[in-house]
């Protein structure tokens, strides 16, 4: 099994270009008393949230986010820009943790009211546009996806927004999905476009680089251009060590693509080396119960078998069997 880095960040691209938004209030001028307690409350409980998210208390920052929510429907109404952004929030975290079907239903109850207040052809629709279609991604529908990708990027292109941070990886997303489909070489493109944006919104030292190098040499190696895709995993590793030091979430994915390349050349001891390590640091990273670690676990299950190493094989399988009982896979 070939693995995907997940674009994207502790809380995605969406949520944090939103975050930074004006609000569409009155201004402080015209806010009645209540109106002007009202956004501050908002704001302090919004920025709570974040905090929360950022701390890794997903439970805590959607209780927080969903009084947020009830804040801005009280002095801004149901239909507001404040509104459309807490859905947007939700959405982010519920995507964030795995629980997929809720992440959908809150992007598509921002989306209405985004097109009423922004406009159906605004940036920020578009924005909202390609959170569903890396639901959509992530679900494996890869049908959907590949059409909600396709109107955000025409939105954002028509609205001069396609090179934005944001739709940059919307776009490098947009890649993944191609690759699901068989088009590699479409897939390659998007995902060189996707860094070419990055670079130009971001600066060329910024973290997620890597994460989108990984995901290209990804596609090379479902391509069947391994030579190409190793050279690329192991550049990202020297340079996010160098950077990020040796225990980055941002290893882990060309870790364990490395790995598969070493199952490949029925090379297990450096196979089973680099899976322990990307285990490790993703359970460091993002706690030893998060979804993703089915995948790394069966993997590695895999390649312990490979080794004859039976038994621990088996334990790695229990182990991603009973993960995947507790998050309801």
């Amino acid at each position: 099994m070939l693995l995907r880095s997940q674009l994207w960040l502790p809380i995605p691209a969406l949520c944090l270009a939103l975050w930074a938004a004006p609000f569409m209030i009155p201004a402080a001028s015209a806010q009645t008393d209540a109106q002007a307690a009202g956004s501050s409350r908002f704001e302090q409980k919004r920025a709570e949230a974040f905090a929360a998210f950022q701390e890794g208390k997903v439970d805590a920052a959607v209780s927080l986010s969903k009084e947020a929510m009830k804040i801005a429907e009280d002095f801004a109404g149901p239909d507001s820009w404040p509104v459309a952004v807490m859905w947007n929030d939700l959405g982010s975290m519920y995507q964030a943790g795995g629980r997929l079907a809720e992440a959908r239903d809150c992007f598509e109850r921002a989306l209405p009211i985004m097109e009423q207040v922004k406009g159906e052809r605004s940036p920020e629709t578009a924005d909202l546009l390609g959170a569903i279609a890396e639901v959509y991604r992530r679900q494996s529908d890869i049908k959907n996806a590949l059409a909600y990708f396709q109107e955000a990027l025409e939105i954002a292109t028509d609205a001069g927004s396609d090179t934005s941070a944001g739709m940059a990886y919307t776009r490098g997303n947009y890649g993944l999905a191609l690759d699901a489909s068989g088009d590699h070489a479409e897939a390659a493109r998007q995902l060189e476009l996707a860094l070419s944006a990055m670079v130009t919104a971001l600066g060329e030292g910024h973290a997620d680089l890597n994460l989108v190098r990984s995901n290209l040499g990804l596609i090379y190696l479902n391509a069947g251009q391994v030579d190409t895709a190793e050279a690329i995993f192991r550049t990202v590793i020297t340079e996010t060590e160098a950077s990020l030091g040796p225990d980055h979430e941002t290893l882990v994915y060309p870790l364990m693509n490395l790995a598969v390349i070493d199952a490949g050349r029925q090379d297990w001891t450096s196979g089973i080396a680099r899976t322990e390590r990307a285990i490790r640091i993703a359970e460091a990273s993002w706690g030893s119960n998060d979804p993703r670690l089915v995948n790394f676990l069966l993997t590695y299950a895999n390649l312990l078998q490979s080794a004859d190493r039976l038994d621990d094989s088996i334990a790695a399988q229990q182990r991603a069997s009973a993960l995947k009982k507790s998050i309801g896979q």
